[in-house]
């Protein structure tokens, strides 16, 4: 039996495909017999501050070296609204997005926990299932997978339980300014449902679609694929979940108050509150019968199909470059910054020599480096402090700014912050200002632990399997 949630992101698969459309990972054979529950992938986690992106591939005809990491740099996919997707370790923030699958989004900065923490409070799931954080200020939200069903619980800031509701099997995203809560219904297939943050009780369903992002003023942006067909239908609802315009799409981003959709024929830009045509492109590109995807950023829309890349204006649609990768085969590009975006050649297939990364900008190709011989993949994403863009290399553990020069270096996973960046790695948690120079630490699980680091204004989550513990 085929899984129903994709190994490489989490993201429930849709359609027919053989590979994950979100991230191109292709389908794993289950072997549980109790429904799949989503993987959290590794938390190569982007900011809250600035913008963040992941890639959407289309439904691949072709699938090449580097589509099985594309979206690895946010490990997940991202979405425009207010909150923070740890479930699927993804942070994300500013005014641009690349997003498709049960995700959430924007957050403002938040401020960190700068001295030496304590311990406020533990929660732990029932029977010891897993536990995964999605959180908009002090609206938090748990998901308690289980192993025959899913708990989602909201809990109060001091970790007390205030609402159970067991009709949703993943929760998609949450909207603090709205009071809406954002679950997946059905492990197969499409569902949605709005929940009140404050008591749990559903306030609209839909059962032909997906949760992609939250938008302003309670809308949503969701997404619906026939299992016939290779393209799929993105469509804004309203805060009483209709319809208000719906567009084709294989791979979708938001950039501010547009919705970019790209289909195997054009490049579509659309307001997202009314629908309209801001500007199209016939990109010259097959976009067909070859791999196809789709980096959306604050300063730059970026396709590409082939070995060749297109850089467009997000504004106006005028195109300001066409490059050839030269990597000889199918490229996947990525997010990385407000107007950064990158891809890689992995080299030799199996010794991962001559390997290349390919920096791209609003005038082309800002740099090419040769990838570490030893490293099949490159991944990263881009935060702002301080009005300065950075770009944090995951594979690496380098942090460069916008010039790319390195800054800082680190050993695990990373989130940032106001002033700098909290670091996970081996059962400890510490916090790090963006020079590198350690604040405090603190060992919060066993050397071994996966923790997950949900950032809050004064105070840090911590998911450590079954539990999830606050420090302030």
């Amino acid at each position: 039996m085929v899984s129903q949630f994709c190994g490489g992101c989490g993201a429930p698969h849709e359609g027919q495909s053989r590979f994950c459309v979100h991230c191109g990972a292709p389908r794993e054979e289950a072997q549980a017999t109790t429904p799949a529950q989503p993987v959290a992938p590794a938390p190569a986690i982007p900011a809250p501050a600035a913008p963040a992106y992941a890639v959407q591939p289309r439904r691949g005809r072709s699938v090449p070296r580097g589509a099985l990491v594309a979206a690895a740099g946010v490990a997940g996919v991202l979405a425009v609204g207010a909150g923070v997707a740890v479930g699927l370790q993804v942070f994300s923030g500013g005014d641009a997005a690349t997003t498709g699958a049960p995700s959430t989004a924007q957050r403002q900065v938040v401020e960190p926990v700068t001295s030496q923490p304590t311990e406020a409070w533990t929660w732990r799931s029932q029977e010891d299932g897993s536990a995964s954080v999605v959180a908009d200020g002090d609206l938090v939200v748990v998901v308690d997978s289980l192993a025959d069903q899913s708990r989602v619980v909201r809990l109060d800031p001091d970790g007390t339980e205030v609402w159970e509701n067991t009709d949703g099997v993943w929760a998609g995203g949450v909207d603090e300014s709205e009071g809406r809560v954002y679950v997946a219904t059905e492990w197969e297939g499409p569902g949605l449902a709005a929940l009140d943050a404050d008591t749990g009780e559903e306030v609209w369903s839909d059962d032909d679609r997906n949760f992609v992002a939250t938008l302003d003023d309670g809308r949503v942006l969701a997404s619906y694929w026939a299992d016939d067909s290779d393209t799929g239908e993105v469509a804004v609802l309203d805060a009483s979940g209709s319809e208000l315009w719906a567009m084709p799409y294989d791979s979708v981003g938001t950039n501010g108050d547009r919705v970019v959709a790209l289909t195997d024929a054009e490049l579509s830009v659309r307001e997202t509150v009314s629908g309209e045509v801001a500007w199209e492109a016939d990109t010259g590109l097959d976009l067909y019968d070859t791999y196809a995807s789709l980096a959306v950023t604050e300063d730059l829309v970026v396709v590409s199909a082939g070995d060749t890349a297109v850089g467009y204006d997000p504004a106006s649609g005028e195109e300001l470059w066409r490059e050839d990768m030269g990597f000889g085969y199918d490229v996947t590009v990525s997010a990385g910054g407000p107007g950064l975006v990158y891809t890689y050649d992995s080299g030799d297939s199996e010794s991962y020599e001559d390997g290349e990364v390919v920096f791209l900008g609003v005038e082309g190709v800002l740099e090419r480096r040769p990838l570490d011989y030893d490293e099949c993949c490159f991944s990263g994403f881009g935060f702002r402090q301080d009005g300065q863009d950075y770009f944090a290399a995951t594979d690496e553990g380098i942090v460069y700014d916008e010039e790319l020069t390195p800054v800082a270096q680190f050993d695990g996973e990373i989130v940032p912050t106001s002033t700098g960046f909290y670091e996970a790695s081996n059962g400890e948690l510490s916090y790090h200002l963006l020079d590198g120079t350690e604040e405090w630490a603190r060992q919060v699980g066993e050397p071994d632990s996966y923790l997950s680091v949900i950032p809050l204004d004064g105070r840090v989550l911590v998911a450590d399997g079954p539990s999830i513990t606050a420090y302030e």
